[in-house]
């Protein structure tokens, strides 16, 4: 059932929601892609043998699964610490400072925001992502 609602489609400031979205979800991403990476794979290192040994155990079918929940855990702490943290609410608030709320609201943000809750939910959940022997497949395995 499709609900009428006298909200317009295209509101005021959706061009500028626009410019968020291909500079944040196509350009960022495209940058900081090898970055991330890089503190992905030191971030490893901090993650116990054991676990590691565990997760490369799992079979793909419960890794994805536990790939997301991870990956969502983390990102969320990223996100709460910028409401928490002074200097990056500073770079947050932005997001919040919508007066209508839509489907582009999301892609308001600035890229140190970005980069600060990507790296929380990558760094956490990428090394549980690889399999215990990596191979010719465990890049693709970390853009899951």
């Amino acid at each position: 059932m499709i609900h009428a609602t006298s909200e317009k489609i295209l509101r005021r400031g959706w061009l500028n929601d626009v410019g968020y979205y291909f500079l944040n979800g196509l350009l960022l991403s495209t940058l900081l892609a090898l970055p991330v990476a890089a503190l992905t794979i030191a971030a490893r290192h901090l993650v116990p043998q054991a676990v590691l040994d565990a997760a490369g155990e799992l079979p793909l079918w419960a890794r994805v699964p536990l790939v997301i929940f991870v990956g969502d855990v983390g990102a969320y702490w990223g996100h709460r610490w910028c409401h928490r943290l002074a200097l990056l609410w500073r770079f947050h608030a932005i997001h919040h400072s919508a007066t209508h709320i839509d489907w582009l609201v999301n892609n308001r943000a600035r890229p140190l925001e970005l980069i600060v809750t990507r790296f929380c939910g990558w760094c956490h959940c990428s090394p549980s992502a690889w399999p215990r022997r990596p191979s010719a497949t465990t890049p693709c395995l970390l853009s899951i």
